[in-house]
């Protein structure tokens, strides 16, 4: 049997060929109600406009999303312990078309936490200006009860955050979170999916605030073929180029270190 490639939903993996009319609705309805949303926090002020790709959307043209005003986009790297295909050339070509970057791992429960974490690291190579703090997107619980999820998670932002010292974001549906997961938010950021609703409804047990917004994944921007993930960043373009720009203690340390080390040797070699 011939397996088409996942599509990125908020809460729930569907095969694109059978994501039928019917199908979308009950998991738009089961997955993001439009009754009890107590938890609605709505956006600072501006928001900026993004996108968010993987293998699903095949070869981009990030110049051609660029000038359609897309400020920003965020790809898959991983799936589980699975590296996206086409990772490297959107990591390079979002880049190269000045857009901020972000890149996500999708969270397979089912598969160790530890190898899904050094193989999303190793995948991306590092983080620097210019890109967003890594993504861990959690809608799938492989079975597992909700405070297996729970330790997983939380190991996997434990590893991420040591390794470069950013705080990482999490992505998710405000009812997946609160009926499946729970437990914690980890301090981590918000990249919160809720389509079609005027303003996102958020975990707000766990967080009260969010930093990106997921508000359609059957959007249409110039570049991209096919339907692709609509996001809006909670800020002006300036609140986006800082909150991509500004590594944290640890990171500016390692930063420092290194920048320490290459200098004592390259002196070195010059005595040479």
């Amino acid at each position: 049997m011939i397996t088409l490639p996942r599509q990125k939903t908020s809460g729930i993996v569907v095969s694109m060929g059978a994501a039928k009319v019917w199908t979308i609705l009950l998991l738009a309805f089961a997955l993001f109600p439009q009754t009890g949303r107590a938890g609605i926090i709505a956006p600072h002020g501006a928001t900026t406009p993004g996108i968010d790709v993987s293998s699903s959307q095949g070869t981009i043209n990030w110049s051609a999303v660029a000038a359609a005003g897309e400020a920003f986009a965020i790809a898959r790297a991983v799936d589980g312990t699975s590296v996206d295909p086409t990772f490297q050339q959107n990591w390079q070509g979002i880049a190269n078309a000045g857009m901020i970057r972000g890149a996500y791992q999708f969270f397979e429960p089912g598969q160790n936490v530890d190898t899904q974490a050094a193989l999303f690291l190793s995948t991306v190579g590092g983080f620097g200006p210019g890109d967003l703090p890594p993504v861990l997107d959690v809608e799938v619980t492989g079975g597992k009860s909700s405070a297996v999820l729970d330790a997983e998670i939380g190991q996997w932002v434990s590893d991420v955050r040591t390794a470069t010292g950013l705080n990482p974001i999490i992505y998710t549906g405000a009812n997946f979170w609160n009926s499946l997961v729970g437990g914690s938010s980890f301090s981590t950021d918000l990249w919160i999916a809720d389509w079609g609703a005027s303003l996102p409804n958020v975990p707000s047990h766990y967080w009260s605030d969010w930093q990106i917004w997921q508000y359609s994944f059957t959007g249409s921007v110039s570049g991209v073929q096919g339907a692709v993930g609509l996001d809006k960043f909670n800020g002006s373009l300036v609140d986006l180029q800082a909150f991509a720009s500004v590594p944290e203690p640890r990171t500016l340390f390692l930063m420092c270190a290194g920048l320490l080390v290459l200098g004592r040797f390259a002196r070195r070699k010059i005595a040479r």
